[in-house]
C-alpha cells in the first residue's frame, strides 16, 4: 500500500536556533509531505529565506539570537502582508504568543510537538488537507 501525502504543494521554512528542534521538525514535516526548502538557526536567515524562497509557509522559533521570532514575523510581514507564519515556542507565558498573532503570525505550535496537531495547524491555515464540513 502506498502511502496517501497527508498535506500536498506546502512548501516551508522553518527557523529555530537549536539544532535538535530544526531535525525533530524537519523530520515531522517531511512525514506530512511538505518541502522543506529552507532552514535558519536565527530570524535574520529566516527573512532572507522567506524573501529567496517565498515559501507558502514559515515555522519560527519566538527567542533567536541575532533576530527574534517577532521582529522576523514583523519583518515578514512587511514584505508580503498575506505571508503564512506559525510560531513555535516552549514559553509558559502566551504575552510573546499574542504579540506575535499582532503582528500577522496565523498561530503557534508548543515545544515539544505533536505530529497531529502539526498537521491541523497547516491544514487551517495553508487551506490543504481534509476539509471539515
Amino acid at each position: 500500500m502506498t502511502k496517501t501525502p497527508e498535506i500536498l504543494a506546502v512548501r516551508a521554512v522553518i527557523a529555530d536556533d537549536e539544532a535538535f528542534i530544526r531535525q525533530v521538525l524537519l523530520k515531522m514535516l517531511e512525514r506530512l509531505d511538505v518541502d522543506v526548502v529552507g532552514v535558519a538557526e536565527n530570524g535574520r536567515e529566516a527573512v532572507e529565506l522567506f524573501q529567496q524562497h517565498r515559501p507558502d509557509l514559515v515555522i519560527l522559533d519566538i527567542a533567536m539570537p541575532e533576530m527574534d521570532g517577532l521582529d522576523a514575523v514583523r519583518r515578514i510581514m512587511e514584505i508580503d502582508p498575506e505571508a503564512r507564519v506559525l510560531m513555535c515556542t516552549s514559553f509558559s507565558s502566551k504575552q510573546y504568543v499574542v504579540e506575535a498573532v499582532k503582528l500577522g503570525a496565523k498561530g503557534y505550535l508548543n515545544k515539544p510537538f505533536d505530529l497531529n496537531k502539526i498537521r491541523e495547524k497547516i491544514s487551517k491555515i495553508c487551506s490543504v488537507g481534509h476539509v471539515s464540513p
